[in-house]
């Protein structure tokens, strides 16, 4: 027979007397003590439980996140690539084009140029007393108005949205008052493969004239 097996017997035997009552209390207070223990068991292994939930979705987040820097990593290496590919075509575009007897140029997905022939800085630069070298490596907004650079930009952009060549009229200003207007055709220059992944946006210039006095600005 156990402890509380006795002292639950001898608190039978003695209901009567005040010691059997007290033998009774005691009891009660330990069975209560008892299921007190047991909450409080079952609510700390609730709480281990909920903990455990929580590392494993931290857990989770962090290789979600390594995978996501991983991807990035990927992506970055195939966008060096595509700037290398780029720069290799535009050696081959420079020394084929260099002397074509009509305005080419080629730009980068950024709307950095990366190249002007001989005849697009005669015909396009020399007017507004600027080289290639103010051009090459530069945007559009560094050597033209706001208005002309906002214009050559929007349809570079239907360029690459559409992934087509597009013919534009354009228009831009010379020097003395001077606005050209220009017919021109920009295409997109695709790196190879069934990606199809635009890496930059040539154009030439089929015919240009002089239009009127400058009222771009």
């Amino acid at each position: 027979m156990d402890l509380m097996t006795t002292v639950t017997a001898l608190g039978s035997a003695l209901a009567g007397t005040g010691l059997g009552a007290f033998l009774s209390f005691k009891l009660g207070t330990r069975k209560q003590e008892k299921s007190e223990f047991v909450s409080i068991v079952n609510e700390y292994k609730g709480l281990m439980e909920g903990y455990k939930k929580e590392v494993d979705s931290l857990r989770q987040e962090i290789v979600n996140v390594q995978l996501n820097l991983n991807k990035t990593n990927i992506s970055l290496l195939a966008s060096d690539k595509e700037i290398a590919n780029l720069r290799n075509q535009l050696m081959i575009f420079e020394s084929a084009n260099a002397d074509v007897p009509v305005p080419i140029w080629l730009k980068d997905t950024q709307g950095v140029m990366l190249f002007v022939n001989e005849e697009y800085e005669r015909a396009v630069l020399h007017p507004i007393n600027k080289t290639s070298e103010d051009y090459v490596g530069f945007t559009d907004s560094n050597v033209w108005s706001k208005k002309v650079s906002k214009q050559f930009q929007s349809h570079d952009k239907e360029v690459m949205r559409k992934k087509t060549s597009v013919e534009f009229t354009e228009t831009w200003e010379g020097n003395n008052g001077i606005t050209f207007e220009g017919r021109v055709l920009k295409y997109p220059r695709f790196m190879g493969g069934a990606r199809k992944t635009v890496i930059g946006i040539g154009g030439i210039i089929l015919d240009i004239k002089q239009i009127q006095q400058n009222k771009l600005n």
